[in-house]
């Protein structure tokens, strides 16, 4: 009797543990949920993993000859599935005593019926500016910017940016950067941002010196039709 009461304990233990396992629950043991996204880009200041990545899924510009504000020599721009990450370089280095920013504008939506900042690139749309330091006057740092949405006319110009509502203030960890303007690389959390994210979206990316731009891409090289030297934002497709 005690070896029969032992079997039927074992198959009651058995039907539980197939109760757990019913379709649609994760089995034990298996690994198909919780999955952690590790980008291939890591924000060391060691650039080699840009090189590993596909070509045609990063957006490149190199500075234009005769370019307004030509301070940038090359910019790289690279969606995956959780950050937007930017390479940038500048020909020289900082000044001492002259904080240098970080300015990335976003047309996140992938419209030109919201947002402004007209003038910069020869679209706009812009809906987003996240600007940090990544050098206050004496040291580098981390890129850790603020977010502030447009708040000027759907298509217009000037610097007209909200820092009371609807923005992430700096220096809540919604990106991060390392090295120095000869190199240097920031990723952006995109599910930090109060941006709305399309697949594809544009962008543009500015460097200033004591507040003044140093650096803009894309550029043109400047002529009399175009004094500016205007040239389109980034296209960027994220990467999934």
């Amino acid at each position: 009797m005690k070896k029969l009461f032992a079997i039927a304990a074992m198959a009651a233990m058995l039907f539980a543990c197939g109760d757990n396992n019913e379709e649609g629950k994760k089995p034990v043991g298996g690994d198909d949920e919780g999955d952690v996204f590790v980008s291939p880009i890591t924000i060391d200041g060691d650039f080699a993993d840009w090189a590993g990545l596909d070509a045609s899924k990063v957006a490149v510009a190199e500075n234009a000859e005769g370019s307004k504000y030509g301070g940038l020599k090359l910019v790289k721009v690279y969606a995956d599935e959780m950050y937007v990450n930017v390479y940038l370089e500048a020909y020289e280095d900082v000044e001492a005593g002259k904080p240098y920013h970080v300015n990335l504008c976003f047309n996140s939506d992938n419209s030109e019926l919201t947002g402004g900042y007209a003038g910069v690139w020869t679209n706009a749309g812009v809906d987003y500016l996240a600007q940090g330091w990544i050098n206050d006057g004496t040291v580098y740092g981390s890129y850790d910017p603020g977010v502030y949405p447009w708040v000027g006319e759907v298509g217009g110009d000037g610097w007209n940016w909200s820092t009371t509502e609807g923005q992430v203030d700096e220096g809540n960890g919604v990106a991060k950067g390392a090295g120095t303007v000869l190199g240097y690389e920031i990723q952006l959390t995109r599910e930090m941002t109060p941006c709305q994210w399309e697949d594809t979206f544009t962008m543009g990316v500015s460097l200033t010196k004591e507040w003044g731009n140093f650096g803009v891409m894309p550029n043109a090289t400047c002529t009399e039709e175009d004094p500016d030297g205007l040239a389109p934002q980034f296209v960027i497709t994220i990467d999934k």
